[in-house]
This record gives structure tokens, C-alpha cells and sequence, in this order.
């Protein structure tokens, strides 16, 4: 296996997958510290597993616009009926917890990146600190690296030899999905 792995993505196969402003903030952030790498990194992989997953049905489009109808006429307080309607839009999309898990099955992202994941993401985004040792926050930031990686690479079809960040020490490993 080769010491180093490397893919050269065109500007052209960028702009069509909608890669280049995903890479342009993560570019931008790795410059500031470590912390605002990770915030994007979590953020990045989030809309990459959304990007992964079809659009739901359409016969399962129809019946939640026929719940939301129904809840949308219901005569009881306004801003319930807001929430409610809000809770139904968020259950039609899958959540990202059963989408990495589908990724996990498929050898997309490792169970490890997932856990780091479904551990920061959450508190992150909810304006939370996470309180981690520097050696955690180091191994969360490498899985959260090779995540990413495997998530771009998954979605342009690529299999091979991909560099893991996960690790103590960078390592090749073979790459190949089902």
C-alpha cells in the first residue's frame, strides 16, 4: 500500500457537487484554531449525510402533507399548532443518527466517527461547550477528519487507498463501500 494517498478533484467536479464552498470554509477556519476547524468539520459532515440520502418517497411526501393540512385547520391555539407543524416537517426528514447508521452498515463511516460525531454535534450546535481532554479533542478532531473525507469520497464514487486521521499516527487504509 503507498505511503501517501492523494486525490485530485477538478475545479470543474467541485462546482458540480457542490464541494468547493464547503471547502473553501473549512480551508478558511483551519487557519483560526483548532476549535473552529472542528465546529465546521461537524457542521460540513452534517450536510454531507443529509446530501447522501434520497428524498423520502412520494407516497410518504403526500401523507405528511396531508397530516400537516389536517393540523394546519385544527381551531385550538395558534402557537401550538405552529410547534406542531414544525415537529412534522423535522420527522419527514430521516435523522442523522439512522443515517449514519445506514453509512456504518454500508462501510461509509466507522462507528468511531459516528460516536464522535453524535457526541459534539449535538452540543455544538445547541451553543454548548464540550469539556474534553486536549488527547480527546485530538482523537474526536481526527475522526472527525477522516469522516469527512470518507463522506466526500463516498459521494464521487471514489474507492482506494484514503489516509486515516483517526488514529495516534497517520495511516493508509482501504476505502470500499457496498
Amino acid at each position: 500500500m503507498p505511503e501517501r494517498a492523494c486525490l485530485i478533484l477538478s475545479e470543474d467536479v467541485l462546482n458540480k457537487r457542490h464541494f468547493a464552498g464547503i471547502f473553501s470554509k473549512l480551508s478558511y477556519v483551519s487557519i483560526l484554531d483548532e476549535r473552529s476547524f472542528t465546529v465546521s468539520l461537524l457542521l460540513s459532515i452534517e450536510k454531507l449525510i443529509k446530501g447522501l440520502v434520497g428524498p423520502i418517497p412520494s407516497d410518504s411526501k403526500t401523507k405528511f402533507q396531508n397530516l400537516r393540512d389536517y393540523v394546519g385547520q385544527w381551531p385550538g391555539d395558534a402557537q401550538i399548532r405552529s410547534r406542531a407543524l414544525a415537529l412534522l416537517t423535522s420527522l419527514e426528514q430521516q435523522s442523522p443518527k439512522s443515517i449514519l447508521e445506514k453509512l456504518g452498515k454500508a462501510g461509509i463511516v466507522s462507528s468511531e466517527e459516528s460516536k464522535s460525531w453524535l457526541t459534539l454535534r449535538p452540543k455544538v450546535a445547541h451553543g454548548n461547550l464540550v469539556n474534553v481532554t486536549e488527547k480527546d479533542a485530538s482523537l474526536h478532531r481526527g475522526r472527525l477528519m477522516t469522516m469527512f473525507h470518507r463522506l466526500i469520497l463516498r459521494t464521487i464514487g471514489y474507492r482506494g487507498v484514503i489516509t486515516d486521521f483517526s488514529g495516534a499516527q497517520l495511516q493508509c487504509i482501504k476505502f470500499d463501500w457496498s
